[in-house]
C-alpha cells in the first residue's frame, strides 16, 4: 500500500494547466489525487509506461513518476539483494531513457 505525502503532487508546477504526474504500481490502488493511475504494471516494463504517457502528453515528459517499487520478497537474503539491484538498475535505466 502507499504511504505518500500528497504535497509533492500539489506542489508540481502545471506546464500548460495540465499537471504530468504518473502513479504506478504492480498492483491496483486508489489514484493519488492529482495524477494519472497505471496500475497493474511494473515500472520496470518501461515501454508500457512510455506508451501510456505519450497517449497522455505526446512528446512533453512527465513533471513526476510515483511507483512505491520493491520486488516479491522471498527471505533469502542475497537472492533479495539481487533482485534490488536489479530494480534499482531498471529503474535508472528508464529514468535516462526518458530524461
Amino acid at each position: 500500500s502507499w504511504f505518500l505525502d500528497t504535497s509533492a503532487v500539489k506542489n508540481v508546477k502545471p506546464n500548460d494547466a495540465v499537471t504530468q504526474v504518473l502513479s504506478v504500481d504492480v498492483l491496483d490502488f486508489k489514484p493519488v489525487v492529482g495524477s494519472h493511475k497505471l496500475s497493474n504494471v511494473s515500472i520496470e516494463e518501461d515501454s508500457i509506461v512510455c506508451d501510456s504517457m505519450k497517449e497522455l502528453w505526446g512528446d512533453k515528459k512527465p513533471q513526476l513518476i510515483l511507483s512505491d517499487m520493491m520486488h516479491n520478497v522471498s527471505g533469502e537474503k542475497s537472492h533479495d539483494h539481487i533482485n534490488s539491484i536489479k530494480l534499482c538498475s531498471a529503474v535508472l535505466k528508464f529514468s535516462f531513457e526518458i530524461s
